[in-house]
């Protein structure tokens, strides 16, 4: 994809990735507050998805911003238009090939259902470790480089994933008292 057509694609998702997350927040507003039965403010079903909520328009609001500083409002050089006879261009063996994108999304998909499955048949901290070192390992993963030589991506993987699991952990059982599987 051209960076002109990823910056459009940019500025569109993210238009619709704020409107999304305000209404993610609005919504959340308006769940019932706990605070009137003597609960902490922090025990309201909608923290977490206002949260959610806000990471998601901050996260978008930048993506915005990004793509109208690359140029997207700017009127592009070539708006020629191509007939359909000129995108036909014959398959060769190496884009018969799975695109790259592709691919990282077909990994991403599996192991994210891997997870989904190991959820509640092991210890919940331990399950959101091999997920996070599996993640940051499989796509830092330089298969150019003899694995021995990657050490240092896999002593960052499970750190980063010791501590993911543990604040992940420490955050929904004690501040949210959520009963993690």
């Amino acid at each position: 994809m051209t960076d002109n057509k990823m910056n459009k694609a940019d500025f569109y998702t993210s238009i619709v990735l704020i409107t999304l997350s305000i209404g993610i927040i609005v919504i959340s507003l308006r769940m019932p507050s706990m605070v009137s039965k003597n609960e902490s403010m922090w025990s309201n079903p909608g923290v977490v998805p206002i949260f959610i909520g806000f990471a998601l328009l901050m996260l978008s609001g930048s993506m915005f911003v990004r793509a109208i500083m690359h140029g997207v409002l700017r009127p592009s050089d070539n708006q020629h238009t191509e007939g359909p006879a000129s995108d036909i261009t014959p398959i060769s063996d190496t884009q018969k090939k799975l695109p790259v994108p592709m691919k990282r999304m077909l990994i991403t998909t599996a192991i994210c259902i891997g997870y989904a499955f190991l959820l509640g048949t092991l210890w919940f901290p331990l399950v959101t470790f091999l997920f996070v070192f599996v993640f940051i390992s499989v796509f830092e993963f330089d298969s150019a480089k003899k694995v021995l030589q990657q050490w240092k991506t896999f002593l960052w993987a499970a750190v980063i994933g010791i501590g993911t699991s543990a604040a992940v952990t420490i955050v929904f059982q004690y501040l949210f008292l959520v009963n993690l599987p």
